[in-house]
């Protein structure tokens, strides 16, 4: 998965989740796109602040709709070629102190280099 912008130029934002994408849309306030991809997975993109996406997986088959609630961007219903609709809790989809509060509550020892890289894109350390 990667992100690409170049606003400078006036590209626009690149998001790749590897698999054909049947369905895109923004969140209530614009900060998140959901995704939803031939390969049975939603992905929750932050689109404005890297290259990483939260992926919900649970459709056995293809996804071809997925939409935030209008009134809670914390909830997100998709269906699927399964025959399933979904209605999904996206913890990470708050405010960022919500989602850092939350991180606090769950994690459990502290991150490793690599850890730090990929999931806080943080710079490598020394």
């Amino acid at each position: 998965m990667a992100c690409k912008t170049n606003r400078s130029a006036g590209e626009p934002v690149v998001l790749r989740p590897q698999v054909p994408v049947r369905h895109a849309e923004f969140s209530p306030d614009g900060r998140w796109v959901v995704s939803a991809a031939a390969g049975g997975i939603v992905r929750v993109w932050d689109w404005m602040g890297g290259d990483r996406a939260v992926a919900l997986r649970g459709h056995r088959l293809g996804v071809f709709s997925a939409a935030f609630s209008p009134d809670d961007q914390h909830r997100i219903v998709s269906a699927g070629n399964d025959g399933t609709v979904r209605v999904w809790n996206c913890a990470v989809c708050g405010p960022i102190e919500e989602v850092l509060a939350l991180a606090d509550e769950r994690v459990t020892r502290e991150l490793t280099c690599d850890e730090r890289a990929t999931f806080l894109n943080a710079p490598p350390c020394p």
